[in-house]
C-alpha cells in the first residue's frame, strides 16, 4: 500500500520552483525548455515559472542571461532526431556564452583602443 502524505500541499509547495521564488534574489543563469504539445505538463506551467523567474530577479544587480525554449510539434518522451538535435545545440549555446562569453573589443588587436 502506497505511503500517504498527510499534507499533500505542503509537499508540493516545497517541491514546486514556481512557489519558491524569492523576489530580489540573485538566481544562477537559466536555460528552460518547454514544448508547446506537451501532454504531462502544460507549457504554460514553464511559461509562468520563467516570467516569475525574471520578475524575482528584475530588481538585482547581478542578472544571469535566462533563456527560454518553446519546442514547436513535439511533446512529452520520444522526439524526432531533429528536436534532439535541436536540444542539444541549445543547450551546447548556451553553455558556451555562459564559460565562454565573447571578449569586448576593448585591448583587443585591431580596436581604436591601440591606435
Amino acid at each position: 500500500m502506497p505511503k500517504l502524505i498527510p499534507h499533500p500541499f505542503r509537499f508540493l509547495q516545497a517541491y514546486t520552483p514556481l512557489l519558491n521564488l524569492i523576489p530580489g534574489t540573485s538566481y544562477p543563469p537559466a536555460l528552460i525548455l518547454t514544448a508547446e504539445s506537451d501532454d504531462r505538463g502544460s507549457p504554460a506551467h514553464t511559461l509562468k515559472c520563467a516570467a516569475t523567474l525574471q520578475k524575482a530577479t528584475a530588481n538585482t544587480d547581478e542578472v544571469g542571461p535566462m533563456l527560454l525554449a518553446v519546442q514547436s510539434s513535439t511533446g512529452h518522451g520520444e522526439k524526432p532526431t531533429e528536436k534532439i538535435i535541436e536540444q542539444a545545440s541549445l543547450t551546447l549555446a548556451f553553455l558556451c556564452y555562459l564559460f565562454h562569453p565573447i571578449p569586448s573589443q576593448q585591448g583587443q588587436p585591431g580596436s581604436d583602443m591601440e591606435k
